[in-house]
C-alpha cells in the first residue's frame, strides 16, 4: 500500500512532512509443497508474516525528535486527500518502531526514513482503516 504526502503521529508524536507512507506485509515462512506428478509447486501457504510500515519525509530544521528503537506506540496515519474528491482515511496500529534513518544529499536535501513493526493479538490484521 502506498501512500502519498500523508499526515502522522506516534503515541503523541507528530511526524511533520511526509512525502510517502508504505505498508509491506512479507512472509515470515512459507510452505510450499509438490506434488508426485511433477516438478512444481503444487499447494502454496504463508502462515505466518509481518507487516512493516516505512515513513518518509523531508527534515527541513533541526530534528530533536528521541525516536530510537524500541519505542512502542500506536501509530495513526491520514490519507491526505487535497484537491481529491476521495474521502480521507485513517490506518493505526500498535507499532514498534525498528529502524530510523537519515539521508543527505547536495541535491535533495535531508530525508528521514521510519520503519515500525505493527503488531496485533496475533490473530487479527493489525491495521485498522476508517473514514477519517
Amino acid at each position: 500500500m502506498l501512500l502519498l504526502t500523508p499526515t502522522a503521529t506516534f503515541g503523541s508524536i507528530i511526524l511533520a512532512d511526509l512525502t510517502a507512507a508504505t505498508i509491506s506485509r512479507t512472509p515470515k515462512r512459507i510452505i510450499a509443497d509438490h506434488s508426485d506428478t511433477g516438478p512444481h509447486v503444487a499447494f502454496a501457504d504463508v502462515p505466518e508474516f509481518q507487516t512493516l510500515i516505512r515513513l518518509v519525509g523531508r527534515v527541513l530544521k533541526d530534528d530533536v525528535n528521541l525516536l530510537a528503537p524500541g519505542q512502542a506506540a500506536t501509530l495513526a496515519i491520514t490519507t491526505a486527500a487535497t484537491g481529491s474528491d476521495r474521502p480521507r482515511r485513517r490506518l493505526a496500529a500498535a507499532s514498534t518502531l525498528v529502524d530510523v534513518k537519515y539521508d543527505f544529499t547536495e541535491a535533495k536535501g535531508c530525508t528521514r526514513t521510519l520503519e515500525f513493526l505493527a503488531t496485533s493479538d496475533g490473530n487479527s490484521d493489525p491495521i485498522s482503516i476508517t473514514d477519517a
